[in-house]
């Protein structure tokens, strides 16, 4: 993850993402996951000046928490579950409906 959180854009959480995809055992814990467990959006974000130990704490931590609470499959599927039907994304109404256009998208 200190590597793909190095492609520009990429914090953690969307290096985490990315890597998820890849099939990497890890999670996207984005805005909405990271309420779901009372974390404010601030704690995984940082600078370029940022020390590589606190970079490094932050990881080990993200890491901690996506391994604490479930597996890579947990994540995605409750994640789907969750954005169903909300916001912008009303047209689609089902967790399957909301992973099938993140497979539509990449293939």
């Amino acid at each position: 993850m200190y590597i793909a959180r190095e492609c520009p854009g990429l914090g953690i959480v969307k290096a985490s993402f990315m890597l998820q995809l890849l099939g990497f055992e890890t999670s996207c814990l984005d805005t909405h996951n990271l309420a779901r467990l009372g974390i404010g959006p601030q704690q995984f974000k940082f600078s370029t000046a940022t020390k590589d130990e606190t970079v490094y704490k932050k990881i080990a931590l993200y890491n901690e928490l996506c391994d604490a609470s479930g597996t890579s499959e947990y994540w995605w599927d409750t994640w789907c579950a969750f954005v169903a039907g909300r916001g912008p994304n009303k047209s689609l109404a089902t967790a399957e409906a909301v992973s099938q256009l993140h497979v539509d998208c990449i293939a």
